[in-house]
């Protein structure tokens, strides 16, 4: 779950371009990227926009895109333990599928 900071600055932006970030989860993933895609573009240092990208993507089953969006997280904020724990997730069970 992604901590109530980092949802107020992906509210914000998310309702820039017309929605809100957990409005476009309950069914909207690509609309949801998108407007993720343009939070990152706009504020490119923003661990949280990438993290919440990274759930998105997880939830789509896109677990090398999920990784990459954790990992870029955790290269902004190398305390972001959340991020941390479900990068090491992911990549544990993909390594499980591959074996």
């Amino acid at each position: 779950m992604a901590r109530p900071d980092c949802l107020f600055v992906l509210a914000r932006s998310a309702q820039t371009y017309g929605a809100t970030f957990a409005q476009k989860l309950k069914g909207e993933p690509d609309r949801a990227i998108a407007d993720l895609n343009e939070a990152i573009r706009l504020k490119p240092q923003d661990h949280c926009a990438f993290y919440n990208r990274a759930l998105v993507w997880s939830d789509e089953g896109d677990n090398a895109r999920a990784i990459a969006d954790y990992s870029a997280a955790i290269r902004l904020n190398p305390k972001y333990a959340v991020a941390f724990n479900n990068n090491i997730l992911l990549t544990r069970a993909q390594r499980r599928q591959c074996s």
